[in-house]
């Protein structure tokens, strides 16, 4: 399912401000003879103290400068990278049976239902990646009636998609994977764009979970390792809900 923001590394100490000997006397001077070894070594005592108190103040100022960046910055990365959550329903969902024997589908089939709907492609890395924990997440909650799987093969983007081309991929696929479920396809697209007008549709593979009354509750675009857990404890969290 990674964007590069500027970042702040707040304000730098070169060095801190030095003390280029301290107030100077313009008074009268003794330019005899004399020992300044112990004088020397004061300044030179007073220019690290100095120093060293101005780096103090550095990494005070660095730590409140993280502090605020975690408080602040955290809370917008995770909205950015969380599960989109809408409370929309989906305008149009037509998919017809593309493996096995079960009848089309349409959105007032689900009624009351927990719906995980999955679009995904067999030419397509990431969906090649995620539709073993599709197949277990289906497992997980198949004894149960109030939930249902909907997983849509669909053809590369920029090919028309063909039934027939559509249905052999997909099944030599299930046959490599020795899985066997029912697919769905949508080849007029009705599905996706029902999906794309409601809460945006980026790719493959492309994941939308809907609750008992129609809505639209989380949607995955891509996929990440973490991914399927989340998606698995919202359809328990939604089956509870009852």
């Amino acid at each position: 399912m990674p964007n590069t923001e500027p970042t702040d590394n707040g304000p730098t100490n070169n060095g801190g401000p030095t003390n280029n000997g301290g107030p100077t006397n313009n008074g009268p001077t003794d330019h005899g003879p004399t020992d300044n070894i112990g004088g020397d070594a004061t300044s030179h005592d007073d220019r690290l103290t100095k120093r060293s108190e101005w780096s103090n103040w550095t990494v005070l100022a660095m730590l409140v400068l993280c502090f605020f960046a975690l408080y602040y910055v955290s809370p917008k990365l995770e909205e950015i990278f969380k599960p989109k959550i809408a409370a929309e329903g989906l305008a149009k969902l037509d998919l017809q049976p593309l493996i096995g024997d079960q009848p089309a589908v349409v959105f007032g089939d689900l009624t009351g239902r927990v719906v995980v709907l999955n679009f995904w492609g067999t030419w397509c890395p990431p969906c090649r990646v995620e539709f073993p924990h599709m197949v277990a997440l289906r497992e997980r909650f198949l004894d149960q009636a109030a939930f249902r799987m909907l997983s849509v093969s669909c053809g590369p983007p920029n090919d028309p998609e063909d039934f027939d081309t559509l249905r052999r991929d997909t099944d030599r696929f299930l046959q490599q994977s020795g899985v066997d479920m029912p697919i769905y396809a949508d080849l007029e697209g009705a599905s996706r764009r029902g999906v794309k007008e409601a809460v945006g549709f980026k790719g493959y593979p492309t994941t939308v979970i809907i609750g008992r009354q129609g809505k639209i509750r989380g949607t995955w675009s891509g996929f990440a390792p973490g991914d399927e857990a989340d998606m698995q404890s919202l359809v328990a969290k939604l089956l509870a809900e009852g």
